[in-house]
């Protein structure tokens, strides 16, 4: 572990601040696997804990806060279903509005003949 990322980590729990391995890579200056190793071995050592989860791309990311008293660990959501990934694709209007072009030119090109 990078004894720098380490100390930033802990300056920023000192500050009473909450975090991800990508704000902590960011503002530590280094690959976000080498902040999550830096969080992970911070929260083996039950200095840190989860606090909530939030959703990166399809993957839940721990929010990590500085242990106070007893508190633990924020339970893992469910990762979603693949009729649930479908089913948030296709109402995406960003892809509605691509897949409508696509049929278009490919309607386009079929009537000249290419």
């Amino acid at each position: 572990m990078t004894p720098r990322v380490e100390l930033k980590a802990k300056e920023l729990l000192k500050a009473d601040l909450f975090f991800n391995k990508y704000y902590l890579a960011q503002i530590a200056h280094c690959d976000q696997r080498t902040a999550q190793r830096t969080l992970s071995k911070l929260h083996e050592a039950k200095i840190v804990v989860i606090k909530e989860w939030f959703r990166h791309y399809k993957h839940w990311i721990p929010v990590y806060i500085l242990r106070k008293a007893r508190r633990a660990d924020a339970i893992k959501p469910e990762p979603m279903t693949r009729s649930e990934i479908s089913k948030r694709y296709n109402d995406d209007v960003e892809h509605k509005i691509d897949r409508l072009m696509r049929t278009r030119a490919k309607r386009t090109i079929k009537k000249m003949g290419i």
